[in-house]
């Protein structure tokens, strides 16, 4: 019995002692890193996964307020940060500076940060990549199964938010969809050819702000129904 209380006691003062030792910051375990490997190292990042078609293309994606960037930045001095653009589609980047990035293509984001970079962090590697794409608003009305405005990503397409919306309702017209983007004239767009032969250029990427109207069948009097044991009714 004395030999089992003393190893009850021995245990409980161990695990008490290793509660009250703090736990090492990833700071502080980097600094022991550089410390015996004799260079700095740069924190890791962890990015979240996104489900996407493919690669996005840095020439033709353009930045707007909520993507983020991580700009890793090695030389002399060390940086390493994801940044996310501002509501004004700014990208503020301490110590280089406020950039104005919207609208901008992802190599002219690069660009615009490189060149200050270079004049602090003479002889260094500049990495500023793509992490993350922005949530934004897209209005769905007409007939689909429930209009209303959605948040979507920025690589969302016509087909996307109208899944979002319910999908067409019965009385849709598929061939005469509308996408409404700022002042501009409506883009017609045929989405029945997309359903039946994957013709994307019929399913088009969205942006911030547009609107997907579903215009009825019998807003047109190019229209007929067919019904009854036929393979396509509507």
């Amino acid at each position: 019995m004395p030999i089992r209380f003393f190893l009850s006691l021995t245990t409980c003062f161990f695990i008490f002692l290793c509660s009250t030792v703090p736990a090492q910051t990833s700071r502080e375990r980097l600094s022991e890193r550089s410390a015996l490997t004799g260079r700095p190292e740069l924190p890791t990042v962890d990015l979240p996964s996104q489900a996407l078609e493919a690669a996005i293309d840095p020439e033709s994606y353009l930045v707007g307020p909520g993507d983020a960037f991580n700009i890793e930045l090695e030389g002399l001095r060390q940086y390493n940060s994801v940044i996310t653009v501002s509501p004004e589609g700014k990208l503020i980047v301490p110590t280089l500076g406020v950039y104005n990035v919207q609208g901008k293509s992802v190599t002219e984001v690069r660009a615009l940060v490189a060149e200050k970079a270079r004049s602090k962090f003479v002889g260094g590697q500049i990495k500023i990549n793509l992490v993350g794409v922005r949530d934004i608003r897209v209005h769905v009305t007409g007939q689909v199964l429930r209009p209303g405005t959605y948040e979507a990503k920025a690589v969302y397409r016509v087909s996307d938010v109208i899944t979002l919306a319910g999908g067409l309702n019965a009385w849709a017209n598929a061939r005469a969809i509308e996408l409404r983007r700022d002042d501009k004239p409506a883009q017609i767009i045929d989405y029945f050819t997309f359903l039946a032969e994957g013709d994307l250029t019929e399913n088009v990427l969205v942006a911030g702000g547009d609107v997907v109207h579903v215009p009825s069948v019998y807003s047109t009097e190019k229209s007929v129904r067919v019904e009854g044991g036929v393979q396509n009714a509507g």
